[in-house]
């Protein structure tokens, strides 16, 4: 379906995606970005884009549904936009709220004004779960060099691999992940970083977290989204401090639901895995990390008799370090209760960690070179126990890889996300 709207200056519209918009005449601004005459603007599926003109403008919409709207952002996210030019820079900004509060649309908002200020703008990404600028299951970083309706259109600069799409599997990870790579764009002299951050803000554990990120962060303002008030007790251990708090009201055309979230997760997996090719590394030459696979010793041949016997299936592969004992199974045998009582006896001391030989095929991996500087992603395809050698698939240049970092979510070479890792320990 297409359609032609002609809509007069200061008047708004709402598209959802998937649409194409062309502007035929005139000019509109999209969160703080102006695009003119023979412009293209593409709102995926799952996303939506307001605008306002600026002249008397003609748009030429291919798909989408369009509403007419009032405005094309609240009024209060230009207070906040005045607010952010009183404070000093550089300044660490991060803007937290639930789960579809518009986060990242108020993001890319505020990155393109202050981009038109003529002010150098670096993004954090660290909402895992529906990463924009790097891969699901990382906190990325990236700079603002043009304005940008889809934070997907900034450029990656860095990132650091999470592992997981949910923050609550790994908070120390995100913690770590956030203050990296806002010191990273600090070093890159950035103006202003602004930090969209992931939106699990309800329970104690979830406002553990926020509080202990806006420590470590020491924002110059907090920006917060709200429905209600769920950000409250986050906000309120700040609010005798000197930091500017503003209070914005969330977007009601950000609600998506869990396939929507999927899909556009699955669209990100393909754009990070584009050009990828399997290849075989041996692990003898690089490191594992975020697994406890070939960080010991194989099992004497006694010992791996002893656990045969108590499970009453020979192992693909066995081995203990000073505090883990790592199982791989052949089968998907059931493993009793009994039995890994028993390994505990045998193995005092030890944290038991029995995976199936299917445990690996298709998880998600990062991978890093010298210095620990992130390359990209790939998928772990498989890992012959006797040879000690490992197959990914990557857009990664093998003779660079220097370390693998194992995440907990399965992914097919397609992008189809076939769900998260499932082991005993």
């Amino acid at each position: 379906m297409e359609c032609v709207e002609t809509i007069n200056e200061g008047e708004c519209l709402l598209v959802k995606g998937p649409a194409n918009i062309e502007v035929k005449n005139g000019r509109v601004m999209v969160l703080g970005g102006t695009f003119g005459s023979e412009e293209r603007i593409v709102i995926p599926r799952g996303k939506a884009v307001s605008l306002r003109a600026c002249t008397s403008t003609t748009l030429k919409i291919a798909s989408g549904y369009v509403e007419r709207i009032k405005e094309d952002v609240p009024p209060q996210w230009r207070v906040a936009v005045e607010e952010l030019d009183k404070v000093e820079k550089p300044a660490v900004v991060p803007i937290i709220g639930g789960i579809d509060t518009g986060k990242t649309t108020f993001t890319t908002f505020l990155g393109n004004m202050v981009l038109e200020r003529g002010l150098k703008v670096a993004i954090v990404d660290a909402d895992v779960g529906q990463s924009d600028i790097g891969p699901p299951c990382s906190v990325a970083m990236g700079v603002l060099n043009h304005p940008v309706i889809d934070m997907s259109k900034v450029e990656l600069g860095d990132a650091y691999f999470v592992g997981s799409t949910t923050p609550s599997a790994y908070p120390h990870r995100m913690i770590a992940g956030v203050k990296i790579m806002v010191e990273k764009a600090l070093m890159l002299r950035s103006d202003v970083v602004l930090v969209d951050t992931p939106g699990w803000i309800s329970g104690f554990r979830a406002r553990d977290l926020n509080i202990t990120l806006l420590h470590i962060l020491q924002p110059s303002m907090i920006i917060a989204l709200q429905e209600k008030d769920e950000a409250e007790g986050i906000l309120r251990v700040f609010s005798s401090s000197n930091i500017r708090i503003i209070r914005l009201p969330a977007l009601a055309s950000c609600k998506r639901d869990r396939e929507i979230r999927k899909f556009l997760r699955e669209i990100a997996y393909r754009r990070h895995l584009r050009g990828g090719v399997n290849v075989t590394l041996n692990l003898e030459s690089i490191s594992l990390a975020y697994t406890t696979l070939f960080n010991g010793n194989r099992l004497s041949a006694d010992d791996e008799k002893k656990v045969s016997a108590i499970l009453g299936v020979n192992p693909v592969y066995a081995e203990s370090s000073f505090d883990t004992l790592t199982l791989i199974l052949p089968s998907e045998k059931d493993v009793s209760q009994e039995a890994v009582e028993a390994l505990k006896q045998l193995f005092k001391g030890k944290e038991m960690h029995l995976l199936r030989e299917k445990t690996f095929e298709n998880l998600l991996v990062a991978l890093l070179g010298e210095r620990n500087r992130y390359l990209g992603i790939g998928i772990l395809k498989k890992i012959d126990y006797t040879t000690k050698e490992i197959t990914l698939y990557t857009p990664v240049p093998p003779n660079k890889i220097l370390t693998i970092l194992f995440g907990s979510v399965k992914v097919m070479e397609d992008g189809v996300e076939i769900g998260p890792v499932r082991s005993k320990h």
